[in-house]
C-alpha cells in the first residue's frame, strides 16, 4: 500500500500555514457552494493485484441545504496497470472504476480557525473494468456494478479568496465484484490532497 501523497500534502499545509493568517478570508458561512478537486492513491481491500490505484476525483458541495448539513455530489475515477506472470509470458492487466456518489456533509467552520474540519457519508454506484492483454496482444475485458455507500473526513486550510488545500480520508464499502466467475472485493480506502474553491 503506498501513501506518497500524503507526505506531499502534509508538506503544502506546513508551509501554507505561515502566510494564511494573515489573508485569511471570511468564513464559509451560508449561503455557499464549493468545488473540490482531488488526487490521490485509492487502495482496494482485494482488486486482485490491482489493489493500489491513482485516484482523481471532482466533488460539488451545497453548505446547509438540509438543516445544519450540506449537499454534495461526486464522481472518483481510479485507475491500475500491472505486468502479471503467467506460464506463457507476461501478461498486462489494467483496472479502471469510475464512482458515481451523493450524499450529506458537516463541515466545522470556526471563523478564528484557519482550520476547517469536515465529515460527509452517502452512497455511491461503482462501474469498473478489467482488462487483461496477453504478450501477442489478445485482450480480454470483463465489466461489474456494485452499489455501496461511502464515509469521508477531511481537514481544509483556509488561504486567500475563497480557495483551501487539505487532506481528506475516505472510506468506500461495496458488494462485490465478478470477474471471469471469480468475486472481487470494491471496498476501499482513499487519501487524497484536495484543491478547492468557493463558486
Amino acid at each position: 500500500m503506498t501513501y506518497r501523497p500524503l507526505g506531499a500534502t502534509l508538506l503544502l499545509l506546513t508551509g501554507a500555514c505561515a502566510t494564511t493568517r494573515s489573508g485569511m478570508d471570511e468564513p464559509f458561512g451560508p449561503p455557499w457552494t464549493r468545488l473540490d478537486v482531488g488526487i490521490g492513491v485509492r487502495s482496494y481491500d482485494d482488486l486482485g493485484p490491482t489493489d493500489d490505484a491513482t485516484a482523481l476525483f471532482l466533488d460539488y458541495e451545497e453548505g446547509d441545504s438540509v438543516g445544519p448539513f450540506g449537499l454534495e455530489g461526486g464522481i472518483h475515477y481510479a485507475w491500475d496497470r500491472r505486468s502479471v506472470s503467467t506460464m506463457t509470458g507476461s501478461d498486462e492487466l489494467t483496472a479502471r472504476t469510475v464512482e458515481i456518489s451523493a450524499g450529506l456533509r458537516r463541515q466545522l467552520d470556526d471563523p478564528a480557525f484557519p482550520i476547517v474540519p469536515y465529515l460527509g457519508a452517502g452512497g455511491s454506484l461503482l462501474f469498473a473494468r478489467l482488462r487483461t492483454m496477453d504478450a501477442g496482444g489478445s485482450f480480454a475485458t470483463d465489466d461489474d456494478v456494485a452499489l455501496g455507500g461511502y464515509a469521508k473526513g477531511g481537514l481544509l486550510l483556509r488561504l486567500r479568496r475563497g480557495a483551501t488545500i487539505g487532506v481528506e480520508v475516505r472510506r468506500l464499502l461495496t458488494g462485490p465484484l465478478s470477474f471471469g466467475g471469480q468475486e472481487l472485493d470494491g471496498d476501499a480506502t482513499q487519501i487524497a490532497l484536495v484543491f478547492a474553491a468557493r463558486l
